[in-house]
C-alpha cells in the first residue's frame, strides 16, 4: 500500500492520543513517517509497538511494530511536513525545539498543527510561516504508554488564516487524506470556536470523573453540560460568529432544541449519548497523569473572556470554570459528585 514514489519526509510531533491515531492511519501509505516521542512513552512505543483499538472493539486492536520512532527532531534531516500534536501548554518549548534543531539547507516544512482552542494562531506565526491549522472531528484517549483508543475516524478540518496559502493548505489536504477523512473549510475562525464550544465538555467529564467513577445523577450532567454549551452559542452569536457543522458532532440548533424539551425526554436522548462519551485527554492529564496543566484556559477560560468583552452574563461558565480553577490546582485531587457540581454553578 505504501507509494514507492512517496519521498516526503513528515514527523508527528507528539505521541499522545491524537498524534498516535494520526500516525497509525498514516502508516500503509508512508515510508518515512516518524513519530516523536518521550520519556517513558518512548520507551514502550520502541519495546512494545503502538497499538490502536476502536472503541468497544479492543478484542481487535492493532499493533504496530517495527515502526520509526524518534526522540529528537534532530533524527529527521530536512522533513518536508512536521505534523504538531502536542498541547497548547506545551507548544512554545517545541517550536522552540523545532526552530534550534531544522536546518535551513532545505525549504522550510509545513506545520500542520493539531491543537484544540485558537491560542496556536497567535503563537505559531511567531516560528514558522508555511501553517496549516488541523480541526479534529474524533475523540481519541490513552489507556497507557503506547495504547490508545478512538471512537470512530472522521475527519480533521484543515484551514488557514485569512485563507492564505492555499498552496501549503492543498499539500496537507494531500498528505492526510490519505489515511484518514479531511476536509478544508473558508471558515477556519468559526470552524474553531465551533469545535471549541463542544470541547467545554472535556472540562465537565473531568471534574466529575466521567470514565472513572460511577455517575450518580444523569440528570444533573445533562444540566450542567446543556447549560454550558447552550450558554457558549449565545457568547459566539454575540460575539459574532457562525456555527460550522463538524462531522458526527451536535448541532447549535440540537442544543438548544434540547433545552426546550421536558427533562425526562432530554434524559433519554442525554442518556444514549453519554455513554458514547470516553475519558477526555484533559482527565487522563489531570486524574491519571496528576499534571497541574490542562487546557481549561484556553477552553472554558476563553469563553468566559469573550462573554465579557461582549457584555454577555455568563453564568455557568463562569461559576463552573471558577470551580475547576479551584478543583484542578489541588494535588489530591478527586472528582467531584456531579449534583454537588449542578448546585454549586446554579445557586
Amino acid at each position: 500500500m505504501i507509494d514507492k514514489d512517496a519521498k516526503e519526509k513528515i514527523v508527528i510531533y507528539g505521541a499522545g492520543a491524537i498524534g498516535s491515531t494520526v500516525f497509525a492511519w498514516l502508516l500503509p501509505y508512508y515510508r518515512n513517517l516518524f513519530l516523536l516521542a518521550r520519556g517513558k512513552n518512548l520507551e514502550k512505543l520502541r519495546s512494545k509497538g503502538l497499538t490502536i483499538y476502536k472503541q468497544h472493539k479492543k478484542d481487535k486492536a492493532v499493533t504496530y511494530s517495527g515502526i520509526k520512532i524518534i526522540e529528537d527532531i534532530a533524527e529527521v534531516s530536512d522533513p518536508d511536513f512536521i505534523i504538531i500534536s502536542v498541547k497548547n501548554y506545551n507548544l512554545t518549548e517545541v517550536c522552540e525545539d523545532i526552530k534550534s534543531k531544522i536546518s535551513n539547507e532545505g525549504s522550510e516544512p509545513i506545520i500542520i498543527a493539531l491543537q484544540n482552542a485558537i491560542n496556536n494562531q497567535e503563537l505559531l506565526p511567531e516560528y514558522f510561516s508555511k501553517i496549516v491549522y488541523g480541526i479534529v472531528c474524533y475523540n481519541a484517549w490513552r489507556d497507557d504508554y503506547g495504547v490508545v483508543g478512538y471512537q470512530h475516524k472522521a475527519p480533521i478540518v484543515l484551514g488557514t488564516i485569512q485563507n492564505q496559502h492555499p498552496e501549503e493548505r492543498r499539500k496537507a489536504y494531500e498528505i492526510l487524506s490519505k489515511g484518514l477523512p479531511t476536509e478544508i473549510t473558508d471558515e477556519l475562525q468559526d470552524a474553531a470556536r465551533s469545535k471549541m464550544l463542544v470541547n467545554l465538555t472535556n472540562s465537565v467529564v473531568t471534574l466529575v470523573g466521567h470514565g472513572i467513577k460511577k455517575i450518580s445523577s444523569i440528570n444533573a450532567l445533562r444540566k450542567i453540560i446543556s447549560n454550558l454549551m447552550n450558554e457558549g452559542i449565545q457568547i459566539l452569536k454575540k460575539a459574532g460568529y457562525h456555527e460550522v457543522r463538524l462531522g458526527n458532532m451536535p448541532s447549535w440548533r440540537t442544543v438548544t432544541f434540547g433545552m426546550k424539551l421536558p427533562g425526562f425526554i432530554s434524559n433519554i436522548v442525554f442518556k444514549k449519548n453519554i455513554s458514547k462519551m470516553v475519558r477526555s485527554s484533559m482527565a487522563y492529564d489531570i486524574i491519571i497523569a496528576k499534571k497541574q496543566k490542562s487546557e481549561l484556559d484556553s477552553l472554558n477560560g476563553y469563553f468566559v473572556q469573550l462573554a465579557e468583552k461582549v457584555g454577555f452574563n455568563s453564568k455557568y461558565n463562569r461559576k463552573f470554570y471558577e470551580l475547576c480553577k479551584k478543583e484542578f490546582t489541588k494535588p489530591d485531587f478527586e472528582p467531584l459528585d456531579v449534583e454537588l457540581v449542578w448546585k454549586k454553578i446554579s445557586e
